[in-house]
């Protein structure tokens, strides 16, 4: 898809105004269960990936959170970004993972993954209940611990199906709501985008027809510096 972005998100996904936050606070139910945040931030331009000055954003997420009772991590994810023709394209990201045991924070790892060519928020150049699938090339390298790099190819189907109202924990807001494929017709996830803003609202995954886990929006987030 391409064309100007839609209703749904938000003008700074394709101008990366230096400086805009967001933080964003979730409640899991289902197979992961807790609480979790989202601290991001836009760095700026002039950030080294691959041989390019690009713009980076830093994302941490850390919380409370249990996946089938195990205690998940905290995560660093920096994304590498270039604006081509009034177009943001995520060129790749670098993430790193670390866990706390008991206060004692143990070894992590450091993943680099890279796109080609770079991914646009494509999904958001979507009409009203149009599909599309696009695969993009992927290489991943572990950083850390050293490992090889491993080609793959990224195959995402989305549809916009419409836009309706959604409640949760942080408020009522007119939402996108969209519809990524699975492995199989029964196999998919919803995700409600706050109209105008991009934010998951809320995000329910499913499997064979029963739903297995629901993400939603809490009180206290905030969005570009203000409540939303």
């Amino acid at each position: 898809p391409t064309g100007p972005l839609n209703e749904c998100a938000h003008p700074s996904i394709d101008t990366l105004p230096v400086g805009f936050r967001s933080h964003l606070i979730y409640e899991s139910t289902g197979t992961l269960t807790g609480d979790w945040t989202i601290d991001s931030v836009i760095d700026g331009p002039g950030y080294a990936f691959e041989g390019k000055s690009l713009i980076r954003i830093s994302s941490t997420i850390s919380g409370t959170n249990l996946f089938e009772g195990i205690p998940l991590t905290t995560t660093l994810i920096k994304s590498f970004h270039e604006i081509t023709n009034g177009v943001a394209r995520t060129v790749g990201t670098l993430t790193d993972i670390s866990s706390t045991t008991m206060g004692v924070t143990l070894p992590g790892s450091s993943i680099k993954v890279v796109y080609q060519p770079p991914r646009d928020n494509w999904e958001f150049r979507l009409a009203q209940q149009q599909t599309a699938t696009v695969s993009t090339a992927t290489q991943t390298t572990s950083i850390s611990p050293p490992g090889q790099t491993l080609a793959g190819t990224l195959v995402e189907t989305v549809t916009f199906e419409t836009k309706e109202s959604v409640t949760v924990p942080a408020g009522t807001f007119q939402a996108c709501r969209y519809r990524e494929a699975g492995d199989s017709a029964t196999s998919y996830t919803l995700i409600w985008y706050i109209l105008g803003k991009g934010v998951q609202a809320k995000t329910q995954s499913f499997s064979n027809g029963l739903s297995t886990g629901t993400q939603v929006l809490q009180t206290g987030s905030t969005f570009g510096g203000a409540p939303l």
